[in-house]
């Protein structure tokens, strides 16, 4: 929205687009091999610095036995 105290108030609607690929926008797994012997501290920073990713704070997030969602933190 924007204000204009001489006119009035305009409201403009945007319809935002989704790229397929995007792992964020398409809600799909993405795929990520790596060595096993990555910590998750390790992990953590390949999500920063890999060019397909480029996160900037990246989190990790697994599900237990009971389907619940469990967030990993590093100390």
């Amino acid at each position: 929205m924007m204000f204009n105290d001489g006119e009035g108030v305009y409201n403009m609607v945007t319809e935002q687009e989704r790229k397929p690929d995007c792992a964020v926008c398409s809600g799909k797994p993405v795929l990520f091999d790596c060595a096993a012997s990555l910590t998750l501290s390790g992990l953590l920073e390949e999500l920063k610095i890999l060019p397909q990713f480029q996160l900037k704070d990246p989190s990790v997030t697994s599900v237990r036995p009971n389907g619940m969602p469990h967030t990993l933190y590093v100390k």
